[in-house]
């Protein structure tokens, strides 16, 4: 008689966010782009507060909506990196 495998090993596998990540990211959720910038949540939805009163805010996060869900595209994450890295580093 074999043993039957346990509950813990027949789970399937999965990164943590749930996604392959094979595949690249497109859009990020508020928690994602906090752990990303290693910031919380509050401040993610203050930087889109910004990018929402004003695109051209250096200070500003793009954000869109689909259906009540808030993401945040990788490319205005890392546009975002980019203008801060730029902004306090001197560089033009």
């Amino acid at each position: 008689m074999s043993a039957r495998p346990t509950k813990a090993s027949r789970k399937r596998t999965r990164t943590v966010s749930g996604v392959d990540d094979a595949e690249p990211t497109l859009l990020f959720t508020v928690d994602r782009a906090a752990r990303k910038l290693m910031v919380g949540r509050d401040k993610v939805y203050q930087l889109i507060r910004r990018g929402m009163a004003d695109p051209s805010d250096p200070e500003g996060l793009v954000s869109i909506k689909i259906g009540a869900y808030r993401r945040i595209p990788t490319a205005a994450l890392e546009a975002y990196i980019e203008r801060q890295v730029k902004r306090q580093t001197g560089a033009a």
